[in-house]
Order: C-alpha cells, then structure tokens, then sequence
C-alpha cells in the first residue's frame, strides 16, 4: 500500500494551516522561547515539503524546495500589506531551511519500521 494519498492530503492541511496562521494574527505571541517563531516557521515549511515529496515523488527536489520557500516568500509579502502583522526576512530563511530539511528528511530518512513506501525523487 502507498501513503501518496495521505501524504497529499497531509500537504494540503498544511498549505491550508500556513495560509490562515499567515494572514490571520492569534493575538500576542505567548512563550519564553526568544525567536521562537523561527521554529515554527521551520517545522511548518519543513512539513510541507516533506508532504509534497511525498504526495508527488516525481518533482524534483530543487523544485519542492523552490515551490515552498517561494510560497513562504509570498506568504512574508502577504504580511507586508496586511495591518496587524509584519514581513520578516528572518521567517523567510526559516521558511526555506524548513523546506531544505523537509525534503532531506523525506528522501535520505529511512522508511519507518517499513510501513512508509519512499520512492527516490533521483533518477
């Protein structure tokens, strides 16, 4: 059995997650972590890219890394023009380290007890 089907669905869930947590402000950041939306930029990029490799074995993975950090760089401009939040070059290069790393780990990670079929995007 192939998990491409909720692979897919896992990267829409999160393209859907990061467009509204993006546009939409949930009130003043909470935590004592400094610069702690860095990790949540990371590890939302790096979940999308992940799940595009893996809903779409076929793309390359300079392609999966341009399509997300690209959609992380619209998402900043997004921010710019919208009044409670604000545009960061520092979100950005989260953004893009999170896709660098979601698909490292989807095409190097080895298969989880056997139950994740990975399919090489390297021809």
């Amino acid at each position: 059995m192939t998990l491409r089907p909720f692979l897919l669905a896992g990267f829409c869930a999160t393209l859907s997650a990061i467009t509204i947590l993006s546009v939409w402000s949930l009130g003043p950041p909470t935590g004592d972590i400094p610069q702690g939306d860095k990790f949540k930029h990371f590890i939302a990029y790096g979940a999308l890219a992940f799940f595009m490799a893996g809903g779409r074995p076929y793309l390359s993975g300079l392609y999966v890394v341009a399509w997300c950090s690209g959609y992380g760089l619209f998402m900043e401009l997004v921010q710019a023009l919208t009044p409670d939040r604000e545009a960061s070059l520092a979100d950005f290069a989260a953004d893009l380290a999170g896709a660098l790393v979601g698909f490292w780990v989807y095409r190097w990670a080895p298969p989880l007890g056997g139950c994740l079929k990975f399919e090489s995007n390297l021809k």
